[in-house]
């Protein structure tokens, strides 16, 4: 109103000029207009958006952010020439390589797809590596290594009925999980045995697996770990080191019911051994890693610790160098080698020898493929029967050893493809001066001699891969070419990764101790 009583004050004032009053009158009138005009246009953003849209260049957005129609455009620029948000068009993502030879199928089916276990979420660096412990320092710290019996179990019928006639009691935590080892294990081989009291269980599993161990590491920490479910509340660490009894072949391959509940009092390590990702790669998941504390294996950008899957420790190096099989006392009729028991592994390894078979001829000691039979002389030494290829027990080693020492070329090919993944194949063939053709880690360079090895994975073809073996076959400076790295007899030139210190799986751990 003040704004009306000013506009009619200064009419009065003019009305006596009738020039004056009548350019106030137009001017007045042509406002009210243009007011009128961008209260009620649809979009009064428009006549700002466009004037910014002529200084600032604003990219256009990579995902869009609203599912909203477009809005009008206003009649001052709909002459204007439409522009693309880009004029060039988008970019055509790079061709995928194609796929290796392996049998890709769902990793919710009952069979593992090979390709995930080498491009695994890396480790979360923002995570302790450590744990705290309760005071004093140095005091005695109580390890459960949470262990029980399951493939020593599976076809043992009479193993549940005879261990159940001894009972032991356990706390009332542990409920669930023995209730899931009756029904899982006990009842399914041994279908008359009585229903467990609800608190005791076999006491064979007590002890059955790992028993009871005091010792003391290098810096005085001293540690006392067993297996004894009726104590297991005490404890100041959860230990599992033993996968094999979470396995399950459908989804979601874990059985969590048969690890305890969490107790407040409690650090959780987890140690992945013996097998790799390509069979349990669920411990390398972050979901399956964050329920430990702290946890150790191969690879290293995975774990918390890192720890070889087949550790050499340093001082052993020197027998891969002292080793000394000359190229002249060598077989030349046959050039390649090859002993395995698992004959139904996740790579393409079965396939691969078989057909590598048509290309040369390959000597298989093994169950696998199995078509020649270890020297009876070596059976003999070793007190063996001759129809024990493959299961050599703890000579084992020394049997490989005395077989492969003629050969040239030795198939090292792992049951798996994954990363850090690496056993003793690879080292078999090193041992006795042969030269690894190796399939497995792709990273295998970090766990062996320089120019050691020769990788499948550089061959296009089987047959290539014959012709070139052929060639250093023939050529004695050639092959011991592949022995160069001899000439350095460190350990710090025999691999980057594969070895390990005098400390044992415990006392790694323990090194990570934090006393509040």
């Amino acid at each position: 109103m003040a704004e009306l009583a000013t506009i009619t004050t200064f009419y009065k004032k003019t009305a006596t000029r009738p020039f004056a009053w009548k350019l106030f009158l137009i001017a007045i009138i042509l406002l009210f207009l243009i007011l009128l005009r961008y209260l009620t246009h649809p979009d009064r953003n428009t006549f700002t958006s466009t004037e910014q849209s002529k200084e600032t260049s604003i990219e256009p957005l990579k995902e869009p952010t609203s599912t909203e129609p477009p809005k009008e455009t206003s009649t001052e620029t709909l002459n204007e020439p439409i522009k693309a948000p880009s004029e060039e068009p988008p970019e055509e993502p790079p061709e995928e390589p194609p796929e290796k030879p392996f049998k890709h199928v769902s990793p919710f089916s009952s069979e593992y797809t090979p390709s995930t276990c080498s491009s695994l979420p890396r480790k979360d660096h923002t995570r302790p590596t450590s744990f705290r412990a309760l005071g004093p320092p140095k005091r005695e710290l109580t390890i459960f290594s949470w262990r029980y019996v399951t493939y020593g179990t599976r076809d043992a019928n009479n193993w549940w009925s005879n261990a159940s006639t001894e009972l032991c009691p356990y706390p009332p935590e542990l409920v669930p999980f023995f209730r899931r080892v009756y029904d899982k294990f006990a009842i399914l081989h041994s279908p008359g045995i009585s229903e467990w009291p609800i608190g005791y269980a076999p006491c064979k599993l007590w002890y059955y697996f790992h028993g009871d161990e005091r010792g003391e590491c290098k810096n005085g920490q001293r540690y006392h770990i067993h297996t004894n479910y009726t104590l297991w509340r005490e404890a100041d660490i959860m230990f599992v080191d033993y996968m094999y009894f979470l396995y399950e072949e459908k989804a979601p391959f874990v059985d969590t019911t048969q690890l305890p509940p969490r107790h407040s009092g409690h650090t959780w390590w987890f140690h992945l051994k013996v097998e790799g990702l390509g069979y349990y790669w669920f411990t390398g998941l972050k979901s399956f890693r964050d329920m430990f504390d702290l946890t150790m294996g191969a690879p290293e950008n995975i774990f918390d610790i890192y720890h070889p899957s087949y550790p050499i420790k340093k001082e052993n190096t020197a027998i891969f160098y002292n080793t000394n099989v000359k190229y002249e006392n060598k077989r030349n009729d046959v050039l390649f080698a090859w002993m395995a028991g698992n004959c139904n592994p996740i790579n393409e390894r079965q396939d691969y020898v078989q057909k590598l078979m048509t290309y040369a001829e390959v000597h298989s000691y093994g169950y696998c493929l199995h078509n020649k039979n270890i020297p009876a002389e070596i059976l003999k030494k070793y007190g063996l029967k001759e129809d024990s290829y493959g299961s050599g027990g703890k000579n084992i080693y020394d049997i490989k050893k005395d077989t492969f020492s003629p050969y040239k070329f030795i198939l090292a090919f792992e049951n798996s493809n994954c990363e850090g993944y690496v056993t003793e194949k690879v080292y078999d063939a090193l041992l006795v001066d042969a030269i690894p053709i190796y399939m497995g880690a792709p990273d295998i360079d970090d766990y062996v001699p320089p120019g050691s090895v020769i990788k499948v994975s550089d061959y296009e073809s089987i047959s290539a891969l014959v012709e070139h073996t052929k060639t250093i076959a023939a050529n004695k400076t050639l092959y011991e070419s592949y022995f160069a790295w001899k000439k350095d007899k460190t350990h710090k030139n025999f691999c980057k990764k594969c070895h390990s210190d005098d400390e044992s799986i415990i006392c790694k751990f323990l090194d990570r101790v934090e006393w509040v």
